[in-house]
């Protein structure tokens, strides 16, 4: 028979069993930081029976993926009481609980460390862990590559921490080195050089910017110059490679040809013309804009010596690309638009 109580408890159950939207998940989050210690024993034996309730999941049909996600939130629940009280151990064993996935070798890991558990915490972060999302730029489209594994870059950051704690500063050495070499990251450079000895930074420089140099991604390459800075070497990376650059990639150029244009115009020139050669041979015509402006800057550079690098010049440049693409009169009447003085306003011209 339901009686009052028994409808409460059934509400309670299904709540803690059916939330499919996450709002109770997202409900005890913020409140268990309230909560002093007999109010969380009594949740987390809620939750512990709900775990059982729940009990194992089996399979892939759509009823066990969904129960299997409950049974995820739950774990949250439980492992937030675990981190509010301070018991790194039984956040462990809950984290041990997710069977049929990876688990969070990093979280573990880093509460590890700061419980004072630095040799534990060094196993954890070197197990295999799940995958993380992964970032993703206009370099890593470029050069045909994944992106950054955002976990995998925080996990070398913690484990080089934990390395440090451990009085292993040479290992951690290598750790960062090995890190750059294949990822290129200027930030993890500059915490290697940063914790050399001193007068032996410029050396390490120097390997860093030859490695860098002959990195396969030369997009990769080509950003890593820009933000260190190292302009100069930017510079000769975009002439060594001038006939493999692609301008549909205008992400990662643009904004190297406009950091070059100054101090190396030559270099820039290159790259304004693979931009516009690839829309105008494209036919992209809503980039037409964008092309126009960079033959407008390329205008601007117009005496770059290109030719030692077996180029044309820019007047035969600009009698080429008119003979190629003399017919595509949207682009052209775009350049003569930009080109021609704008007349003086009157003041009542102007708008209120």
């Amino acid at each position: 028979m339901w009686t009052p109580a028994t409808r409460r408890q059934h509400s309670r159950d299904g709540l803690r069993l059916a939330d499919g939207y996450g709002l109770i998940e997202t409900v005890v989050h913020e409140t268990i930081p309230l909560l002093r210690a007999p109010e969380l024993a009594r949740i987390d034996a809620a939750l512990t029976t709900t775990l059982q309730e729940i009990g194992p999941v089996m399979g892939d049909t759509t009823r066990s993926w969904e129960l299997r996600g409950r049974r995820d939130r739950v774990v949250r629940a439980r492992q937030a009481i675990a981190d509010r009280s301070g018991d790194v151990d039984a956040f462990i064993a809950l984290e041990q609980e997710r069977s049929g996935r990876l688990h969070d070798t990093t979280g573990v890991a880093e509460r590890l460390l700061n419980a004072g558990r630095a040799a534990e915490a060094l196993d954890w972060v070197r197990r295999a862990s799940r995958p993380g999302l992964r970032k993703m730029d206009w370099q890593d489209l470029a050069d045909e590559t994944s992106g950054a594994d955002l976990v995998d870059r925080h996990r070398v950051r913690l484990e080089v921490r934990i390395l440090m704690t451990l009085g292993e500063r040479d290992a951690a050495q290598d750790l960062r080195w090995r890190t750059f070499e294949a990822t290129l990251d200027d930030e993890i450079l500059r915490d290697y050089i940063a914790k050399l000895p001193d007068f032996e930074d410029f050396d390490a420089l120097e390997r860093a910017f030859t490695h860098a140099a002959a990195h396969p991604h030369r997009y990769r390459s080509l950003d890593f110059f820009l933000a260190w800075p190292r302009l100069d070497l930017a510079a000769k990376l975009v002439i060594e490679h001038r006939a493999t650059w692609g301008g549909q990639h205008y992400g990662a150029l643009v904004p190297a040809a406009e950091a070059l244009e100054h101090d190396y115009p030559a270099a820039a020139t290159i790259l304004y013309r693979v931009l516009i050669d690839n829309i105008l041979e494209g036919g992209r015509s809503p980039a037409y804009g964008h092309a126009a402006r960079y033959l407008a800057k390329l205008d601007a550079l117009s005496m770059a010596d290109v030719g030692a690098f077996g180029l044309p010049d820019h007047s035969v440049y600009r009698t080429a690309l008119t003979r190629a693409h003399g017919r595509k009169t949207s682009f052209w009447s775009i350049v003569e638009g930009s080109s021609r003085p704008r007349p003086m306003m009157r003041s009542r011209d102007v708008e209120a």
